[in-house]
């Protein structure tokens, strides 16, 4: 069975030869990366070759948002978000979105006909040494 073949039939009740295992391995190469401490053996490598040569699932459910500006994520508070990779568009009517972007935090707030809300998230050197690309 394929990782994907062991995914879905466990979804359908079916038992799998072994345990899917899909490890979030994006967050381990891109700390990796970052602190030039990547295995010699897979420098050479796409995330997928590297979790092919492991014998793991790749992960793809998250995307890498190193490359997306910081408006595509800013509803992200709100369970929102706008990537390339969706085919639709989620749009906000009747509610105007302030943005101010302070060092690594992020403020939200958003303008309705019956009030106001906010949120804040924050993007630390922590969290990219770590290797998450989502601020």
């Amino acid at each position: 069975m394929t990782h994907k073949q062991r995914i879905l039939g466990a979804c359908r009740g079916v038992v799998p030869d072994r345990i899917p295992w899909v490890p979030r391995l994006d967050l381990w190469h891109n700390a990796r990366v970052r602190a030039g401490t990547l295995p010699a053996a897979y420098r050479d490598c796409s995330l997928r070759e590297i979790a092919a040569a492991l014998g793991v699932g790749y992960h793809a459910v998250v995307p890498d948002f190193l490359g997306e500006k910081s408006n595509d994520v800013a509803d992200r508070c709100l369970g929102l978000y706008r990537l390339k990779e969706m085919p639709f568009e989620t749009l906000l009517r009747g509610v105007e979105r302030e943005v101010k972007v302070e060092g690594g935090s992020t403020r939200v707030t958003y303008h309705t006909p019956v009030g106001n809300v906010s949120c804040r998230f924050s993007y630390t050197e922590e969290m990219r040494r770590a290797g998450a690309t989502i601020r």
